[in-house]
């Protein structure tokens, strides 16, 4: 359980106007038929682990959890928020079964940075030229 990204999540809930549980648990019957699941499930990069060994490894936890949560949640909308993301959602969205409007990742400060940065070098620009919020 990241309790982390629970207790960001749980500061948002007054702002929202709308009354919601929100539970951070590694028991599945906890998270039966939620709206929303956040997977966060996956293991860190180890050193000498390529990227192929991570999303080998992070692939198999995340396909077991969407199993899960296909049988005790049909109906949510999963975040994902598990690296590799983009192979992670799609494997999530490829073992749940779910709509792909309802299988979504989450990404955060480090992707945009990147993304910044690559589109700067093939527009050949500065990534202080890349702007990333509303301008």
């Amino acid at each position: 359980m990241n309790l982390h990204i629970v207790g960001r999540i749980a500061s948002a809930i007054p702002k929202s106007s709308v009354d919601a549980a929100l539970v951070g648990t590694t028991n599945y019957a906890d998270t039966k038929d939620s709206d929303v699941v956040v997977i966060t499930a996956r293991i860190a990069r180890k050193p000498g682990m390529s990227r192929d060994d991570l999303l080998s490894t992070n692939a198999k936890i995340v396909g077991a959890v969407a199993a899960e949560i296909k049988s005790s949640s049909p109906n949510a909308v999963l975040i994902v928020v598990s690296n590799p993301l983009d192979a992670m959602v799609q494997r999530a969205f490829q073992v749940s079964g779910f709509p792909p409007q309802r299988v979504l990742g989450q990404a955060g400060v480090l992707d945009t940075a990147r993304y910044r940065a690559f589109l700067a070098m093939e527009l050949g620009v500065s990534v202080d030229d890349m702007c990333c919020s509303p301008c």
